[in-house]
C-alpha cells in the first residue's frame, strides 16, 4: 500500500461512521425525517355546516263570520182621515117660476193608473279571487342527488425509470463526451496540469504517463456518473411525487366543487318548494275571501231589492187610494148638482106659484134627508177607509214577519256554510304545515347523513394517501442505503483490483521502457529515469486515489 494517502480514501472508512451507521440502519428500519414525514389533518364536522330544521310557524286560524240578518224598521202603519159631516143646509124659501130642462152633470171619474212605481232590482257582481295557476303545479322539493365528475376521480400517477437515471448511461455520455484528441471533456483540465508537471521535469509527453492518466480518469468517471444517476432518480421521484399529490389535491378540490353544487341544488329546490307552498295558501286566501264578499254583496243587493219593492208597492197603493178618493168626490158632487137641477126645474115648471108654498114646505124636509144621507154615506166611506187601511197594515205586518224570518234562515245558512268553510281551511293549513315540517326535517337529515358520509370518507382516503406516501418515501430511503452500501463494497472492490494492476503495470513498463535504454550508462540518466517513473505513478495515485 502507497504511504500519504488519508485514511477517508480508503474503502471501509465510513462503514464504522456515525454517516455510515446511519445508512446501514436504514435499510433494515428506515427512518424518516421529522419534517418529511407526511400527516394527515383529519377534516373535523363543524356545527355550522349541517343544515338545521326550518319548522314553520302555526298559521294564523281564520276567525268566524257571523253574518246579521237585517232588521225591517217598525212599519209606519196607514191611518184613515174620517171626512167630517157637511153643515146642514137651510132650506131656502122661493117663489115657483118655469124653468127650462135642467142640464145633467156627469162626474168625472178615472179608471187604472197609467204610471205606477215599479220597484227596482240589481244583480250583485261576483268577486273572483286572485290565483296564480301556473304557480299551481309547482311540486314539493325532492331529494337532490349528486353525481361524482370526471375530475373528480384521481388516478394514481406511475412512471418507469428513464434513461438518465442510469449509471451506464452517465457513464457513456460523460466518456462519449470528448475533445478531438480523445479526452473527456470533464477530464482535461487535469490531463493538462499533470502534462505540464511533467514537461516542468523535462519528461515532455510520456506515453506511459497518459495511459496511466487516462485510466485514471476511466475509473474517476465512475463515481461522477454515479452522482449523476442519482441525481436523475431524485429529480424523477420528486416529480412524480409532484405529480400524485397535485392528482390528489385537484380531485379534493373537484369533490368540493361537486358538493357545493349539490348543496346549492338542495337549497334551491327547497326555496322553490317553499314558494309554491305559500302561493297555494294564498292563492287559497283569494278564494275564501271572493266567497265571503261574493255572499257578502248578494245579500245586500238581495235587501236592496226587497226594500225597493216594498217601497213602489206602499207608493203605488197610496196612489190608486188617491184615484179612487178623487173617484168618489167626483161622483158626489155630480150626483148633488144634478138633484139641484131636478128640484129647480120642478119648481120652475107650471103651477110654480101654487107649488111654491107647497115646496117650501116640503123643502125643508128633503134638505134634512138629503143631510141624514149625506151624514150617513160619510160616515159609511170612513169606516170602509178604516177598514181598508187596517188590512193594509195587517198585510204588511205579515210581510214584514215573512221578511224577517226568511233574512234570519239565510242568515243562519250562510253562518253554518263560513264556518264549515272557515274550519276546513283552518284544519288545510295544519296539515300543510305539518307535511312541510315532515319533508323539511326529511330533507335536511339526509342532506346531513350524505355530508358525514363523505366527510368520513375523504378522511379515510386522505389517511390511505399519507400512508401510502409514508411508505414510499421509507422504501426509497432503504432502497437508498442499500444502494449506497452496494456502490460502497463495488467501489472497494475495484479499487483494490486497480490499485494491484496499475502497480504491477507500472513496474512493467518502467522496466521496459530501461531495457529499451540500455545504452545509458550514466547513473545520472538512469535516476533521472526512475524518477520520473516514481512520479507518474504517484501522480496515478493522487488521481485515482490508488496505491
Amino acid at each position: 500500500m502507497a504511504t500519504g494517502l488519508p485514511a477517508e480514501s480508503k474503502p471501509g472508512y465510513y462503514a464504522t461512521t456515525d454517516v455510515g451507521k446511519k445508512v446501514t440502519g436504514n435499510i433494515a428500519v428506515p427512518d424518516i425525517p421529522t419534517s418529511a414525514k407526511q400527516t394527515y389533518t383529519a377534516q373535523t364536522l363543524d356545527p355550522s355546516e349541517l343544515l338545521t330544521t326550518a319548522t314553520m310557524g302555526a298559521p294564523t286560524t281564520v276567525g268566524a263570520r257571523t253574518i246579521t240578518k237585517p232588521t225591517l224598521g217598525a212599519a209606519t202603519g196607514a191611518t184613515s182621515t174620517g171626512v167630517s159631516a157637511p153643515s146642514a143646509i137651510t132650506a131656502a124659501g122661493y117663489t115657483g117660476y118655469t124653468a127650462g130642462a135642467a142640464p145633467t152633470a156627469v162626474g168625472a171619474s178615472k179608471t187604472g193608473l197609467t204610471d205606477t212605481v215599479t220597484g227596482q232590482t240589481g244583480t250583485a257582481s261576483t268577486m273572483t279571487g286572485a290565483t296564480d295557476s301556473t304557480a299551481m303545479t309547482g311540486a314539493l322539493a325532492g331529494t337532490v342527488t349528486g353525481a361524482l365528475s370526471a375530475g373528480s376521480t384521481m388516478t394514481a400517477a406511475t412512471g418507469t425509470t428513464p434513461s438518465a437515471a442510469l449509471m451506464s448511461t452517465q457513464y457513456k455520455n460523460l466518456m462519449a463526451d470528448v475533445d478531438a484528441d480523445g479526452v473527456p471533456k470533464f477530464a482535461k483540465s487535469a490531463l493538462e496540469a499533470a502534462e505540464a508537471t511533467l514537461a516542468a521535469r523535462g519528461m515532455g509527453k510520456s506515453t506511459v504517463a497518459r495511459e496511466a492518466i487516462l485510466n485514471a480518469i476511466s475509473q474517476a468517471a465512475l463515481p461522477i456518473a454515479s452522482q449523476n444517476a442519482q441525481t436523475e432518480q431524485q429529480t424523477f421521484l420528486t416529480n412524480l411525487s409532484n405529480s400524485q399529490q397535485a392528482a390528489v389535491q385537484n380531485a379534493q378540490a373537484q369533490i368540493g366543487m361537486d358538493m357545493a353544487n349539490l348543496t346549492y341544488s338542495q337549497q334551491k329546490a327547497l326555496t322553490n318548494s317553499k314558494f309554491m307552498q305559500t302561493l297555494q295558501l294564498t292563492n287559497l286566501g283569494n278564494k275564501q275571501q271572493a266567497a265571503v264578499q261574493n255572499a257578502l254583496s248578494k245579500s245586500q243587493m238581495d235587501m236592496a231589492n226587497l226594500s225597493n219593492n216594498q217601497q213602489a208597492q206602499v207608493v203605488n197603493a197610496q196612489a190608486f187610494l188617491q184615484m179612487d178618493m178623487a173617484n168618489l168626490s167626483n161622483e158626489q158632487q155630480a150626483a148633488t148638482l144634478n138633484a139641484q137641477m131636478i128640484q129647480q126645474d120642478m119648481l120652475s115648471d107650471q103651477s110654480a106659484k101654487n107649488a111654491s108654498l107647497q115646496f117650501n114646505a116640503t123643502n125643508e124636509q128633503q134638505t134634512n134627508t138629503f143631510m141624514k144621507n149625506l151624514s150617513v154615506q160619510v160616515e159609511s166611506n170612513n169606516a170602509a177607509r178604516a177598514d181598508a187601511i187596517s188590512q193594509y197594515n195587517s198585510q204588511l205586518s205579515q210581510q214584514r214577519a215573512a221578511l224577517d224570518a226568511g233574512n234570519n234562515l239565510q242568515a243562519q245558512q250562510l253562518n253554518a256554510q263560513i264556518g264549515t268553510q272557515i274550519e276546513q281551511f283552518n284544519s288545510q293549513l295544519a296539515f300543510n304545515r305539518d307535511q312541510f315540517n315532515t319533508q323539511n326535517t326529511n330533507a335536511i337529515n339526509q342532506s346531513n347523513a350524505t355530508w358525514r358520509r363523505q366527510l368520513n370518507t375523504a378522511n379515510t382516503a386522505g389517511q390511505n394517501a399519507v400512508n401510502q406516501a409514508n411508505a414510499i418515501n421509507a422504501f426509497n430511503i432503504s432502497n437508498q442505503a442499500l444502494t449506497y452500501m452496494w456502490q460502497e463494497t463495488r467501489d472497494a472492490a475495484n479499487w483494490s483490483f486497480q490499485s494491484a494492476m496499475t502497480g504491477i503495470d507500472a513496474q512493467t513498463r518502467l522496466s521496459i521502457a530501461a531495457m529499451g535504454n540500455e545504452a545509458l550508462k550514466d547513473t545520472a540518466t538512469q535516476k533521472v529515469l526512475i524518477d520520473a517513473g516514481g512520479l507518474a505513478i504517484k501522480l496515478y495515485q493522487g488521481i485515482s486515489g490508488g496505491s
